[in-house]
C-alpha cells in the first residue's frame, strides 16, 4: 500500500499553487489539476513509500507524537520547471527545517516500511539510476536523503505541450508556511488523492 507523508501548505500558498495548476489546464492540457482544499491536494512529499496494510494505522500516531513542537516551517517556492516527461514542478528551497523533517520521517518511519514495495516506485524502476535503485531497495524512496529535492507537483502535460507550459509559467515565486503534515494515499503522478490523517503544525 503506497502512502505519502507530506506537508500541506497554508491556505494562501495552496491557492496560488492551485491557480497555477488551473492555468496549465486551460493553456497546456494539464491532466493533474490541483484543488486548494480538496483532492488532489497541493503537497510537498517528505517520505513516500509502501507499507503492509497492518502498518498503515501506526503512521499517523507516530508522526503526531513527535511533531508537537514543530512550528514556523517556511516554504519558499523559487521557480517552476517542466520535466522531459511533462511533469510540472514548483521547486522549493531546501531549508534546514525542511531537511530535518524529511530525514526525521525516514528515520522514524523506515522501520514500519519494512520490505513492502511501493507500486509508484516499482513502476518507475527502469528509469532510476543505480544510486536511486539502491535507495529504493534500502529506504523505499529513491529521491531521498541527499538526493531529496522538495517540490510541489502542480501538473502533468502532454510532451507536445511542454513549451506552452513553460511559457505560461514564467517566473514563479511564492512564500508560505506548512500548516500540517498529511498521511495520505498516493494517486497518479504521486498525487495526494485522500488524507487519512492530518497533524496540524504551529504557524
Amino acid at each position: 500500500m503506497d502512502i505519502n507523508v507530506a506537508l500541506l501548505p497554508d491556505e494562501n500558498l495552496a491557492r496560488t499553487l492551485a491557480e497555477l495548476s488551473a492555468l496549465l489546464a486551460d493553456g497546456a492540457g494539464n491532466s493533474l489539476v490541483l484543488q486548494p482544499d480538496a483532492p488532489p491536494h497541493p503537497h510537498l512529499t517528505l517520505y513516500m513509500t509502501g507499507y503492509e496494510p497492518d502498518c498503515v494505522p501506526l503512521i499517523e500516531p507516530l508522526v503526531r507524537n513527535n511533531v508537537a513542537d514543530v512550528r514556523d516551517v517556511a516554504i519558499h517556492v523559487r521557480r517552476a520547471m517542466v520535466s522531459p516527461q511533462g511533469t510540472v514542478l514548483a521547486l522549493v528551497d531546501r531549508s534546514a527545517a525542511l531537511d530535518h523533517l524529511h530525514r526525521w520521517m525516514i528515520h522514524k518511519l523506515q522501520p514500519l516500511h519494512g520490505n513492502a514495495r511501493a507500486a509508484i516506485w516499482e513502476d518507475r524502476r527502469d528509469r532510476l539510476n543505480p544510486e536511486e535503485q539502491a535507495r529504493l531497495d534500502h529506504i523505499g524512496f529513491p529521491q531521498s536523503l541527499d538526493a531529496w529535492s522538495p517540490h510541489f507537483t502542480i501538473g502533468k502535460v502532454p510532451p507536445e505541450r511542454i513549451e506552452a507550459a513553460r511559457a505560461l509559467l514564467g517566473d514563479v515565486r511564492a512564500v508560505g508556511y506548512a500548516r500540517a503534515i498529511a498521511v495520505g494515499d498516493v494517486g497518479p503522478h504521486g498525487s495526494l488523492t485522500s488524507v487519512r490523517g492530518e497533524i496540524p503544525l504551529g504557524m
